[in-house]
């Protein structure tokens, strides 16, 4: 898809699927078949994608519960078995990976959605879920079945209801992350990093999976550069005079903290580590979920996010060195590489632009895209990764 043109006619064809879907109101039965719509999940559906190695087992009826809309259409559905599935949950309860009683369905059932993922986000979180999310221990949702179709752009993710299983909450901009909990954040994602530094597969089997430069080239039509300026303006109540000032460099800041990906050691990246993707577990733990923009790229894009979104700008200047030595540890203990603290330093103060540039084309976005965040959690979230480019001078880390 090239351009402007080619995301418009993009938008034309989709068009045309969503409202014969509208229409016809198909429903599948199949787990070849991708649903479009959430009412077009049967219990058939269901059941041949959850049962189908399980002799006897057969799921009966399903129940649509809550949902959300913002980036996908998210439902919780709640599951009826015959006799032997009934007794199979109840022998699995506990078990990640277990036959669930209720599941949690993210899809691209509007147009908007269907463009944002069409540039292949929809392929990148499939793989994620049905490979890579088994060889990693990590307090994150189990994938149950993911699948996606190009020509429609549409595509679902079915995974662990994280409520049901482990009493989550998730996060908003007025939850406060403890120092237990920021150590928990860091630590999880060494654990990530470290699994995948250098992994081979990373150009071979998961070579789907795109680089950090590859994912904002793939999001061009999308114009993120004017809606950057836009916001970067819009917020200027938020965001230190002294970088509002020159916030005509910001731009190209991120852009070479971008091309940096392209020489630096890769590792597999969650790479959209703001708050409202961490949960609490009921025994304290933090989990990462919204895999939706996995890719492949250099740890400190990960690591600069997540310090600068998740924690108040006091407590990040307050642990952020202390994190940063936490995290180095973790990785090198985990099989990664060992890596100096000054240069990590660095890298850390170079990608604090990757967490702004997340959140200003979200404030200020494309009519080609849905909006995904309430304005007031973007502003929190661009006041918290522009005062951390501030404190740490990073326009100036990059000459």
């Amino acid at each position: 898809m090239a351009g402007v043109g080619g995301i418009l006619a993009k938008a034309v064809q989709v068009s045309g699927y969503l409202l014969w879907e509208k229409l016809a109101r198909p429903r599948v039965t199949r787990a070849s078949e991708v649903p479009g719509l959430p009412d077009a999940i049967t219990a058939r559906w269901m059941n041949d994608v959850l049962c189908r190695d399980r002799p006897g087992v057969e799921v009966v009826s399903l129940r649509s519960a809550d949902g959300s809309s913002g980036s996908t259409v998210r439902r919780r559905f709640h599951i009826t078995y015959n006799e032997a599935g009934r007794r199979l949950v109840e022998t699995e309860a506990g078990k990640r990976g277990g036959l669930p009683a209720s599941v949690f369905a993210k899809m691209t059932a509007t147009l908007l959605s269907r463009l944002a993922y069409s540039g292949g986000a929809m392929a990148d979180e499939a793989l994620f879920f049905n490979e890579i999310r088994r060889e990693v221990d990590l307090e994150a949702p189990w994938g149950y079945f993911a699948s996606y179709d190009f020509r429609t752009c549409r595509s679902i993710q079915l995974m662990e209801d994280l409520v049901a299983t482990c009493g989550a909450t998730f996060g908003n901009p007025e939850t406060r992350i403890d120092r237990a909990q920021a150590e928990d954040v860091v630590t999880t994602l060494a654990t990530l990093h470290a699994k995948f530094a250098a992994d081979p597969r990373l150009e071979g089997r998961f070579s789907i999976l795109r680089t950090v430069p590859q994912w904002y080239r793939s999001a061009e039509p999308f114009r993120l550069d004017k809606y950057h300026a836009q916001a970067m303006d819009k917020a200027a109540s938020v965001i230190p005079p002294r970088l509002h000032a020159r916030r005509g460099e910001t731009w190209d800041a991120f852009m070479k903290s971008v091309r940096l990906h392209d020489r630096l050691p890769r590792t597999l990246l969650h790479s959209d580590v703001h708050l409202g993707n961490w949960y609490v577990t009921s025994t304290g733990r933090m989990g990462l979920c919204d895999w939706g923009c996995v890719m492949k790229g250099n740890w400190s894009r990960d690591f600069a996010y997540a310090v600068s979104g998740t924690l108040t700008v006091e407590n990040r200047r307050l642990w952020e060195r202390d994190l940063l030595a936490l995290y180095l540890d973790r990785v090198a203990a985990g099989g990664g590489p060992r890596l100096s603290f000054d240069e990590a330093w660095l890298r850390y103060r170079q990608q604090l632009f990757q967490g702004l540039l997340m959140w200003t084309p979200t404030l200020c976005h494309s009519p080609l895209l849905p909006d995904m965040q309430p304005e007031h959690v973007a502003m929190e979230m661009i006041r918290r990764t522009a005062t951390a480019i501030d404190d740490h001078d990073s326009l100036d880390s990059l000459d």
